[in-house]
């Protein structure tokens, strides 16, 4: 019953919501997000931070501009090994550092727990009126903003041009398109589709699929049904199970090939690089690195290509975009400069440091309006009917393990036909409802 409540309430928020980011010519924000300080510029203290990224160079040109107001306020930034098992146990501490890198959507050891010990920013007077609505969605649990995102999150394909060019293709728009590119590429030699191991099978279809699950129109009927584990609930996935197994037969994906790609950034970049690669699936994150990587390839400076980000239309006829928020900045309560912390947060959510921080990373700013970076224009050219922010559909996170180990059993050859992938789902359904209950 607790469950049905909490449901039907998501999907009231919901419907009060806007079903995305801003595009142009929208309402610009309330405010401008402009940073008043309300604490000694005289003072000295220190702000730690823990993260899993070897460096967080956006973290460090906010804190170049911080120190300008505060100059005796340190940001120190410190990378933790096995992050995800070790946050519990860093919030948890007598020496807990002041701000953490968190999600609410990513896996921790014992995320409950670190929930329960970071600060609501709900309640210390950040201007969040400058962010994309689906970003606070994103990073909210029960009421709570727990963490601060500040660049958007999607999946799409980067796509080699210079092979396209060569093939007298152009990037496709349409299913069909897609089908007659692969079709050529395929028969020059060339895997259409691919990516790195550990998400390609997560990444391919998940702006089709979360589209599909946005459009139904009774959102709890959906939820029982997937919740209750319902006998053939399967199918509902039954064209994307199809897909998938149409895709492989046809040679457009080579699993042996995605298991060489060993990681989800240096090394899936440096494969891309190698320049035999058509389309391969990224994340924003992924790209957001690829540019200043190039003159680390022997191979892209020995025969350098022109490349893009793209979204293609895997399952829907046209291109569908999921948008979602990169593992934001959250306050540990009771840590010794806690104060100091969230004067820090308070500056970092204004319109010109999330841009700054988004701009270093370059990837698209939460703000909704980083239309300047090129590689990132698609955020306004897939239209509102066909973007949609994930988080604000239960059903979508309850089917995510499920769909996905489902898509990796095909991949690997374990699973025959769409019955056995369907059976596949709705077992793998029944153990994540038994985890999560």
């Amino acid at each position: 019953m607790k469950k049905t409540i909490k449901l039907l309430m998501l999907l009231a928020i919901c419907a009060l919501l806007l079903t995305g980011c801003r595009k142009k010519g929208d309402a610009e924000p309330k405010t401008d997000g402009a940073f008043t300080s309300s604490m000694d510029t005289e003072a000295t203290a220190s702000i730690e931070v823990r993260g899993s990224w070897a460096n967080f160079e956006a973290l460090d040109a906010v804190a170049a501009d911080w120190n300008r107001i505060y100059p005796n306020v340190s940001v120190n930034y410190i990378r933790v090994d096995d992050y995800s098992h070790q946050l519990n146990v860093l919030v948890a501490g007598d020496d807990c550092p002041e701000i953490v890198m968190f999600s609410p959507r990513t896996y921790f050891t014992e995320r409950d727990k670190i929930e329960a010990a970071l600060v609501d920013l709900n309640t210390i007077g950040m201007n969040t009126d400058i962010v994309c609505s689906g970003v606070l969605d994103a990073e909210s649990k029960d009421g709570r903003l727990l963490s601060l995102s500040w660049a958007l999150l999607s999946s799409r394909f980067v796509v080699n041009k210079s092979i396209l060019s060569q093939l007298n293709l152009t990037v496709p728009t349409t299913r069909g398109e897609l089908e007659q590119v692969c079709a050529v590429l395929a028969e020059n030699g060339y895997v259409p589709l691919s990516g790195p191991y550990r998400n390609f099978y997560a990444l391919l279809m998940q702006n089709d699929r979360n589209l599909k699950i946005s459009k139904e129109a009774d959102q709890a009927a959906l939820y029982e049904r997937f919740h209750a584990c319902e006998a053939g609930c399967g199918a509902y996935f039954e064209e994307e199970f199809a897909r998938l197994f149409e895709l492989m037969d046809s040679g457009y994906i080579d699993h042996e090939v995605n298991i060489r790609v060993e990681d989800i950034y240096e090394k899936a970049i440096g494969f891309f690089f190698e320049g035999k690669t058509p389309f391969f699936a990224v994340t924003t994150e992924t790209v957001s690195g690829m540019k200043k990587r190039e003159t680390k390839s022997e191979a892209f400076m020995a025969n350098p290509f022109e490349y893009e980000f793209v979204s293609l239309p895997i399952v829907n006829e046209t291109p569908a975009l999921s948008i979602d928020g990169v593992q934001g900045l959250a306050l540990v309560s009771g840590a010794k400069n806690e104060e100091w912390a969230k004067e820090f947060m308070r500056f970092v959510c204004t319109r010109t440091e999330l841009e700054r921080m988004a701009g270093v990373k370059g990837m698209p700013s939460v703000i909704g309006e980083n239309s300047e970076d090129e590689r990132f224009t698609f955020l306004y050219e897939i239209p509102a009917e066909n973007t949609v922010v994930a988080v604000r559909y239960p059903v979508i996170e309850m089917t995510d393990s499920a769909f996905n180990g489902t898509m990796w059993e095909i991949a690997a050859g374990k699973l025959k036909n769409v019955q056995e992938a369907e059976a596949h789902f709705e077992k793998k359904l029944k153990s994540w409802l038994e985890q999560n209950p």
